[in-house]
């Protein structure tokens, strides 16, 4: 299989990109701002493999594109949240000015 070594590489780096930002949220409270580009390379790359996979009808490889896009969305719910909760806090600060 020729796609074998290129999921493998991205399949470890999510896991990599997903638990560093898990433990930089944890530590800081603040979702790093490399999330957003690493959302859309996750995205992109896990849907290539996904469609691949069905069409080469390699299951292995469905599971696992299937894998980086879900992570590519943990990602970007993580950043999306962030940016709204900073917007709700700036938006009351600037309520309790007037």
């Amino acid at each position: 299989m020729y796609l074998e070594i290129p999921v493998l590489l991205v399949k470890i780096s999510a896991n990599l990109v997903l638990f560093w930002t898990i433990y930089l949220v944890w530590i800081t409270g603040v979702t790093p701002s490399y999330v957003a580009p690493a959302f859309f390379f996750f995205n992109l790359s896990g849907l290539l493999f996904v469609s691949a996979g069905f069409n080469e009808d390699i299951t292995a490889l469905i599971k696992d594109g299937a894998f980086i896009v879900f992570v590519s969305y943990v990602l970007m719910i993580s950043f999306v949240i962030d940016l709204i909760l900073i917007n709700k806090n700036i938006e009351n600060k600037n309520n309790d000015k007037k």
